[in-house]
């Protein structure tokens, strides 16, 4: 742990501020797990980051964690994958239906909103650092594309491997975001 956090300090990726007025600071914890084997061997160790919620019980659901965030045709693929198993369920499908009614239940009230405009016009933006982590020297490149007034697409991905001329990166960097 505090290996990566001296990694984060010397890449500068962060940085300590004061805490805005008016707003709480909110406690986080790490919650530690074990993945075990079927054999009961450890298969993995696992580490999350967690807020300590206003919204969670202890003792109910606080050391469950997810992430709320995913689009409209995630949610579709696990809910139709869900109702293959719904002749005989079993307790992971039903916690797998629960976990989606959560995220549907918090997520309700999000939407992309766009200003009424006479002329909609699409555009779009790439940007490529090349070779800018100087990690390992990989690009990372990404995209946004917006219609009127609100972005509707984006993208940031790093390069899996280091190309051999740039002709090459530029060539699949591109295609990379056509197939979306």
């Amino acid at each position: 742990m505090e290996e990566e956090i001296k990694m984060i300090e010397k890449n500068n990726t962060w940085e300590l501020v004061d805490c805005p007025h008016g707003k709480d600071i909110i406690g986080v914890k790490w919650v530690y797990k074990t993945k075990l084997n079927p054999d009961g061997t450890i298969q993995k160790h696992k580490a999350r980051l967690v807020a300590k919620g206003y919204s969670q019980q202890p003792g109910v659901d606080y050391n469950e964690t997810f992430a709320p965030v995913a689009c409209l045709d995630t949610i579709r693929a696990l809910i139709s994958l869900l109702l293959r198993f719904m002749q005989k369920p079993s307790q992971i499908h039903y916690g797998t239906g629960k976990r989606i009614l959560r995220y549907l239940q918090g997520t309700r009230e999000f939407g992309i909103w766009y200003k009424t405009m006479t002329k909609s016009r699409m555009i779009g933006y790439t940007d490529s650092d090349w070779a800018g982590s100087i990690d390992d020297m990989k690009s990372t490149s990404g995209c946004a594309f917006s219609l009127g007034s609100g972005f509707f697409s984006w993208a940031s991905k790093k390069q899996a491997t280091v190309a051999q001329s740039t002709h090459y990166y530029k060539k699949s960097n591109l295609s990379r975001f056509i197939k979306k």
